[in-house]
């Protein structure tokens, strides 16, 4: 069904919302696809002098301070407009499934930056592959419920 169109608040809301999940998970899908030849860059620079980060690891540094930032923004524009349902009423007039898939949509969120936060202070690759791995398949499934609700929220 096509909507009116209008640039208002309501706009300006979805809008950094979708930014702020894009950069978040769009950004753990490049990372992880550029982990590989990071490590080969790595390889041939040969040793590091001491206490020198690698090219993954300073990689891996600039994109946790870029994506932070933009999973505070998510749960800002989050919280905003589960506001606006709930000032709406739209709250009591949507299913009980409705309702629960959202709360699981915030289970899966949390869960993605407690992953990400425990693959920032892993010390071993294994653990790090592990938590890397939580938070983005947690953050896409967050997304799938996220894209359910865009064709069923209550009118």
């Amino acid at each position: 069904m096509i909507r009116d169109f209008s640039l208002d608040i309501d706009a300006l809301r979805g809008f950094l919302h979708l930014v702020s999940v894009s950069v978040w998970v769009g950004g753990q899908i490049v990372v992880a696809g550029l982990i590989p030849l990071l490590r080969k860059v790595d390889r041939s620079a040969g040793p590091l002098p001491e206490g020198e980060k690698s090219v993954t690891q300073k990689a891996a540094h600039r994109f946790g301070r870029i994506s932070w930032p933009f999973f505070a923004l998510a749960i800002i524009t989050g919280l905003w407009s589960l506001g606006e349902v709930v000032a709406n009423d739209e709250w009591t007039s949507s299913t009980s499934a409705w309702k629960i898939l959202f709360f699981v949509k915030i289970a899966l969120v949390a869960a993605s930056g407690v992953g990400a936060w425990l693959h920032t202070r892993a010390q071993r690759a294994p653990e790090r592959a592990l938590f890397a791995s939580v938070a983005s398949l947690t953050a896409l499934a967050a997304l799938l419920i996220a894209a359910s609700f865009q064709s069923s929220l209550p009118a």
